[in-house]
Order: C-alpha cells, then sequence, then structure tokens
C-alpha cells in the first residue's frame, strides 16, 4: 500500500461522500474499467468468490497508476493470506464476521507493524521491495484502515 493513496482517501472524506466499487471478479477489462471510474476506492471481495492473490498483482499496478486505493474483503479474521493482502499493496482489509472485541484486538495485531501489531512483511509490492521500509511501515500503521463487520 502506499501510504500517500490512503491518506488523500481519507482527506476527501472531510469534503464528500466517498463511493466505491466492489469488484467479485477480477478479470483485467473489469479491473481497469473499476479503476478508470469515479469510484473513490475500489473493494476486492474474497470472501465470496474465487478471486486469487494473482489477481491482486494487476490491482496494485492500478492503484499505482490511477492513483486510487483498493481494499479487501477478506474471508475471516484467521484468514491465512491477511499478510499478503497486505503486501500486495491494499489499502486496508475489511473483515466479516467479527463477534467480540477480542478478535478485533488479534486483528489489528496481524494487520499492523510492530509496535501496534506484530505483522511482519515480505520485500513486495505495496512496499516497493523495501525501498524506506521504516518510512512505510510507520506510515502504513497510521493510514491503514481496519473496517469490521459485526
Amino acid at each position: 500500500m502506499r501510504a500517500d493513496l490512503s491518506k488523500s482517501l481519507w482527506q476527501l472524506e472531510l469534503e464528500k461522500t466517498l463511493i466505491g466499487g466492489w469488484m467479485s471478479s477480477c478479470s483485467s477489462p473489469t479491473s481497469q474499467i473499476f479503476f478508470q471510474s469515479d469510484f473513490d476506492f475500489i473493494v476486492f471481495d474474497f470472501e465470496h468468490t474465487g478471486m486469487s492473490l494473482e489477481q491482486l498483482y494487476l490491482a496494485q499496478s492500478l492503484s499505482s497508476q490511477y492513483q486510487k486505493p483498493f481494499f479487501v474483503r477478506c474471508k475471516s479474521s484467521t484468514d491465512p493470506n491477511l499478510s499478503q493482502y497486505l503486501d500486495l499493496g491494499c489499502a486496508g482489509i475489511i473483515c466479516p464476521m467479527i463477534n467480540d472485541s477480542s478478535q478485533v484486538v488479534n486483528l489489528i495485531k496481524k494487520c499492523k507493524f510492530p509496535p501496534v501489531g506484530n505483522r511482519g512483511a515480505g520485500l513486495y509490492l505495496g512496499n516497493q521491495y523495501g525501498e524506506n521500509f521504516e518510512t512505510y511501515q510507520q506510515e502504513f500503521n497510521k493510514s491503514s484502515k481496519i473496517f469490521v463487520q459485526i
């Protein structure tokens, strides 16, 4: 995730209603259309679809090209791919089926870097393969979003 994308998105929140696109299928042409649109952000739904991590490569590239953040709705708070979604550059996670505050605390720990959480990271697309990694971690902790569905 490029921190400047998330920051600009939430600055917009103060000025207008945000409208996002919800992707249930991740073909190249459909992704291109969504990122070229007037949506403020895009959500890729991994809970109810057969999308793969490979399909998020395209999302990250389009996100950078169009300066538009994207989010991933994961399968659950125990989704084994949380780190990979974040390493691929999403601006945050939408997590369904949250039943209590302990699940929220654990989700935050999985998604945020120390000292806020305990997430590790690979040198990957989201952090531009480690370029300015320390700054990236700090900005990510401040700007990334975690939404829970209760």
